[in-house]
C-alpha cells in the first residue's frame, strides 16, 4: 500500500467466529434450537419490547453458527421467526 509517497506492507488476519456479530448469531442459533420450534422466542438479552423478525437461514447460513448448532430437522430454514423480550 502506498500512502503519501511511502510504501507500506499491510497484513490482515481474521479470526472467524470470534467477532461480536458472529457471537450474536451463534447465541441466536442456540436459543432458536432451545425453543424447539415454538414462537415467539424469548431473548432476555434484548431490550424490553424489542421484536426481531428474520429467517432461520439468516442465522444458520453462517459457518460459525452452523458448525456449533445445526438447525433442528423440524425447522424450515427459509421460514420466518420472531425473537422478542417481554
Amino acid at each position: 500500500m502506498s500512502l503519501f509517497d511511502t510504501d507500506y506492507d499491510v497484513y490482515s488476519h481474521s479470526y472467524l467466529c470470534y467477532g461480536t456479530e458472529q457471537f450474536r448469531l451463534t447465541y441466536l442459533a442456540h436459543i432458536v434450537n432451545k425453543a424447539n420450534g415454538t414462537e415467539p422466542i424469548n431473548d432476555p438479552c434484548l431490550q424490553n419490547g424489542f421484536v426481531l423478525n428474520s429467517t432461520y437461514d439468516d442465522i444458520f447460513s453462517t459457518p460459525c453458527a452452523r458448525d456449533q448448532y445445526a438447525p433442528l430437522p423440524i425447522l424450515n430454514i427459509s421460514s420466518e421467526y420472531t425473537i422478542m423480550y417481554e
